[in-house]
């Protein structure tokens, strides 16, 4: 009897769930990521309205008991107020609610590794595949733009990019407001962070475009492929059917890598003036900020600092994870 085909997609998954360091890694990603987009919104729905709020005798407003308090919400009389049943992990120096701060601003940082992300990886693998595919001259000639491109201030290029598109997304937030009527609040929150998301992707690919040329150098040397070209494929079928699948390994292990180091570029970016904007946050932000008070309160460096480092782990130990599964010599074990 014939045994039954799986796909590749079934056999990397099987081979990821044998790996319980990646598995345990990958549902703590996805807790974070469910942490810092779901649970704001559900916050939301049940968050006190004006008839809820009060004035002290200093006439500063003041929310009642609740379990998720606005991020923004300022109340300087409690101030550096340790965890309790009203605010989970305290407050910060002005008063505002630490568990939501790190909640809300744990999308942006997200938002900030995982587009940047992106576009990087779109730029390198290309930029990287085509160069090492074709070799010669032009190999030689794309490496050189590489190197040029490194030599160059990265912090530098990436402010002066981000105050380039800084100009125009701001011009198209205040169309989109007023003519489609979208929430202001809502279309500027991350019309903020398109500069970023250009900024960064846009100079960070290089690193990604060197991994790529080498796979692609190395790969398009083996057999399979020699034999694809004396079938007549052309370079396009040939690319996108033999040499892209076998590298992804080493390219998706270090855009895992990447993730928390865009984050960290979105942190500096930040404190420069450069970055998020207040009132919004971040999780760079808030490493800034708890830095200022790690003698007086060190949970408001430890707690975000946790975080990240969890996320960091995390991110690491599924790359190690994904490399692993994704690799097509291990097929079939």
């Amino acid at each position: 009897m014939a045994t039954k085909g799986s796909s590749l997609r079934h056999d990397a998954w099987m081979r990821l769930r044998k790996n319980s360091m990646a598995t345990a890694s990958l549902f703590f990603v996805l807790l974070i990521i469910i942490a810092c987009f779901f649970v704001p919104i559900v916050g939301d729905w049940t968050a006190p309205n004006d008839a809820d709020l009060s004035a002290t005798e200093n006439d500063t407003i003041q929310y009642n008991t609740h379990w998720f308090k606005p991020s923004n919400y300022q109340n300087l009389d409690n101030k550096f107020a340790t965890p309790s049943r009203e605010h989970f992990l305290g407050t910060d120096q002005v008063g505002r609610d630490l568990l939501a701060r790190l909640l809300l601003g744990g999308q942006i940082s997200i938002l900030v590794g995982l587009v940047s992300t992106t576009i990087a990886g779109i730029i390198g693998i290309t930029y990287g595949a085509i160069s090492g595919y074709l070799g010669g001259r032009v190999d030689n000639l794309m490496m050189r733009i590489v190197d040029i491109l490194y030599g160059l201030p990265f912090l530098v290029i990436v402010i002066l990019i981000a105050l380039l598109f800084s100009a125009y997304t701001r011009e198209a937030s205040e169309f989109i407001i007023t003519s489609w009527g979208w929430d202001s609040e809502l279309v500027l929150k991350f019309a903020n962070l398109i500069p970023l998301f250009v900024a960064i992707g846009s100079i960070g690919w290089l690193t990604i475009a060197r991994i790529t040329r080498a796979q692609a150098l190395s790969i398009k040397k083996l057999e399979y492929v020699e034999a694809a070209r004396s079938l007549g494929l052309s370079h396009y079928s040939i690319m996108l059917r033999h040499i892209f699948p076998n590298m992804l390994g080493p390219i998706i292990v270090y855009a895992t890598l990447t993730v928390p180091g865009f984050i960290l570029a979105e942190a500096t970016l930040s404190y420069l003036g450069l970055g998020v904007q207040s009132p919004n946050s971040s999780w760079g932000i808030l490493l800034q900020e708890g830095a200022n008070y790690m003698e007086t309160q060190p949970r408001l460096l430890l707690i975000p600092s946790l975080i990240f480092s969890l996320t960091l782990l995390a991110l690491n130990f599924l790359g190690d994870g994904l490399r692993d599964a994704l690799d097509p010599k291990a097929a079939k074990d």
